[in-house]
């Protein structure tokens, strides 16, 4: 168990040094931590009033487009301060020391989404920027996951719904005839054509009539091609043609 212990220790502090070092030149990242209530200073202080100006500045620079909104944020900003220390003192004693997986930062964005009826008329910005916040996924494993089970689950209900339809759909399978071949077609058309048996599944119709019923089809369908041969000949009519 230590072992397994050491080894889980080293591969942990591995991959923290893997993500500082992937996300050390993020200052949009950083800047997320502006809402980290612990980091909040003291009211009445000249840290206080100049807290997170910067941040804020990096946010609304990519978040928003204009120059207007990012003074709007500012504005809105200094004023919502005053609530992140009003909240301060609400906080969990087990958050502030790291017991609990919520960290300050996700319990202040929380209260201020839980407000957003009332919060979004004075702080519309930073409520656009916490909703941001809260929803941005740290990597997109879990949503690729998502996305094909989901893919899963739709072939799963199309191959159902199909494989219903086709169960419960009364057919009725079309005929083999065979083919006629070259030597065949210059036989004459008293004679039987071959044809292959036939089956259905909700007709009640015997073989042997289904059978008949496509030896005078293809009798008659001789008969048309034997007559428009004498035609083009010239040889007239046939007598014995029966229109």
């Amino acid at each position: 168990m230590s072992q397994l212990a050491v080894t889980m220790s080293k591969y942990v502090d591995a991959l923290c040094k893997n993500i500082d070092a992937r996300f050390q030149q993020s200052p949009l990242l950083a800047a997320f931590a502006v809402f980290d209530i612990r980091c909040l200073p003291e009211r009445g202080t000249d840290e206080f009033s100049q807290y997170g100006c910067k941040d804020i500045h990096i946010l609304a620079d990519h978040f928003f487009r204009t120059q207007e909104d990012t003074e709007e944020m500012l504005a809105e900003w200094i004023n919502f301060k005053f609530n992140l220390s009003s909240w301060k003192k609400e906080v969990p004693t087990e958050m502030l020391n790291c017991k609990v997986e919520e960290t300050p930062m996700e319990w202040a964005l929380k209260k201020l989404l839980i407000m957003k009826t009332s919060m979004i008329h004075f702080f519309p910005h930073l409520v656009k920027v916490a909703e941001i916040i809260m929803t941005l996924p740290v990597s997109n494993a879990w949503p690729e996951r998502g996305f094909s089970r989901m893919k899963l689950s739709e072939r799963s209900y199309v191959r159902k719904s199909f494989t219903t339809w086709l169960s419960a759909k009364p057919r009725r399978k079309l005929p083999k005839v065979k083919p006629v071949l070259e030597k065949e077609k210059e036989q004459d058309p008293a004679d039987p054509v071959a044809v292959a048996s036939c089956s259905t599944q909700t007709e009640e119709a015997s073989n042997l009539d289904l059978v008949q019923l496509e030896y005078d089809k293809a009798v008659r369908v001789l008969q048309l091609a034997k007559f428009g041969q004498k035609v083009v000949s010239g040889d007239g009519i046939a007598d014995d043609f029966e229109y």
